[in-house]
């Protein structure tokens, strides 16, 4: 098979790392793989495995702009002989449908890869000859609020790397401008939480838990680990008022580039989202590298934790229930190890590169 995606940029982000392992994985297996972006990061090491990169502006809303990449996307779907093209976002689905339409060799399929507001902008994301979505919450909503047919929808979760963490040693934290330094000597008890910094991702919630969790384990290290928008510094700001409020110690925010540091020195990782994940792809990393996942029991989480099975859940914008979890975790090491025991083998099991390329393929095949 002859596949292109067609995404608005190939930078660091979940859509963006699907498409990239997608691409690879197809191309390993002996299909055609191309993705259409604007650029970004990702597209040297996308050249450096065999992958062709075709740069447009399909990501700009103009409709003069968008009428334009509409030829030149038909252009390059005629010149590499496309079987299938699979757009992962708004603006280029758009561009995608009008390139394909009346298209007698090159088929549309969508993919969801979040909770978009039923608008018109957003009614594209429904409109391929397949839809796939990367969870079952996802999938559901799409047929509910997008009226997708049961028989066009297919669940393809998204794979994640497999990463052998080495034994390392945590790095000394430097705690916020004001905020006490940590006591020389303190142990473990590290906990995190990965995400952009938006209130949707319940940061609030977080830092008024690790207070609770302070009281009972004094050693308690907190980290808050993720990019920071231009738009969201005063909501950062809001963030540090709130930690020098509370009086807290040992809590920092990482900038991504320090993540692959600190990651896996974590003995939990929570996601205290208030709004539904659509897939959570930290989560999966996390219980990847036994690492224990505290979560809210929104979305698809339900279908990545098993409560007290593979990770804890608790309800979300409920900061003493997270407090009373994290602090379980603490005080019960022994059901812990078994939990990320459990959650490892799960994840390697579900969320793998390889599973989420051949489901992908199975739904390629179908079309054709």
């Amino acid at each position: 098979m002859n596949i292109a995606q067609i995404v608005p940029e190939m930078d660091i982000g979940g859509v963006e790392q699907g498409t990239f392992d997608l691409a690879r994985g197809l191309l390993a297996r002996g299909h055609k793989s191309i993705i259409i972006s604007n650029g970004g990061g990702l597209v040297a090491l996308l050249e450096t495995s065999g992958v062709k990169h075709y740069p447009l502006p399909v990501h700009r809303k103009s409709p003069i702009v968008m009428a334009r990449m509409v030829k030149e996307v038909r252009k390059i779907l005629r010149k590499e002989n496309i079987d299938i093209l699979h757009a992962k976002s708004r603006v280029p689905a758009w561009i995608g449908y009008y390139a394909t339409r009346n298209c007698s060799f090159c088929h549309f399929v969508t993919g969801f890869h979040g909770f978009y507001s039923p608008h018109p902008l957003s009614k594209i994301m429904a409109k391929g000859e397949r839809v796939i979505t990367v969870s079952r919450a996802l999938a559901k909503y799409a047929a509910g609020k997008f009226k997708v047919p049961e028989k066009k929808l297919r669940v393809v979760y998204n794979g994640v790397e497999i990463k052998e963490y080495s034994q390392v040693t945590p790095p000394p934290t430097s705690p916020l401008e004001g905020v006490h330094p940590p006591d020389k000597g303190e142990g473990g008890n590290r906990i995190g939480i990965l995400a952009r910094a938006t209130p949707l991702k319940g940061y609030r919630y977080f830092i008024e838990a690790f207070a609770k969790v302070r009281e009972r384990v004094p050693d308690a290290k907190g980290f808050i680990i993720g990019p920071l928008p231009k738009d969201k510094i005063s909501y950062k700001k809001e963030l540090e008022g709130l930690i020098k409020k509370l009086y807290l110690r040992n809590i920092e925010f990482i900038p991504p580039e320090q993540k692959e540091e600190i990651f896996p020195t974590l003995d939990i990782l929570v996601s205290s989202s208030i709004v539904p994940e659509a897939f959570g792809r930290t989560m999966v990393e996390a219980q990847l590298a036994g690492i224990l996942v505290i979560a809210t029991n929104i979305g698809a989480s339900l279908e990545i934790i098993e409560d007290r099975k593979t990770g804890l859940l608790v309800p979300p914008k409920d900061s003493p229930a997270l407090s009373e979890a994290i602090i379980w975790s603490f005080t019960h090491q022994e059901e812990g190890k078994k939990m990320r025991e459990r959650a490892k083998r799960f994840a390697q099991e579900k969320f793998s590169i390889e599973q989420m390329v051949e489901e992908t393929i199975a739904v390629y095949q179908e079309v054709l």
